[in-house]
């Protein structure tokens, strides 16, 4: 959270990204606190889900800032955004047993105090 604050406070522009691979679900992070533009992370490190695939929690303007950036089709998440909202369907085939053992894993770690 400090340095977000830190990113806000020396350069108020600047796309402040977080890399919570490994560490979220076992590490506090606020983020509205930490300024944080985009985190990304794993279904299945800390929240004990099971593999197959990461996620992106971030604000939707810095999302639609990123729209035509991407370098590959299968990581535009604005593009999958774009998707989702027009007809509700992912771009490709979705890991539906993996998205539903993460939302199981959720509810786990909400109950857990998480």
């Amino acid at each position: 959270e400090h340095i977000g604050q830190l990113v806000k406070k020396y350069a108020p522009q600047a796309t402040y990204f977080v890399d919570a691979m490994s560490s979220f679900g076992a590490v506090p992070l606020d983020l509205q606190a930490s300024n944080c533009s985009f985190m990304v992370s794993s279904v299945n490190k800390c929240l004990e889900g099971v593999p197959g695939f990461s996620y992106v929690v971030c604000h939707k303007e810095a999302l639609l800032a990123c729209k035509g950036f991407s370098r590959s089709l299968t990581l535009d998440c604005a593009a999958q955004y774009e998707g989702l909202e027009k007809n509700g369907q992912f771009r490709f085939t979705p890991p539906t047993h993996a998205i539903l053992a993460f939302r199981a894993a959720l509810d786990e770690f909400d109950a857990e105090g998480g």
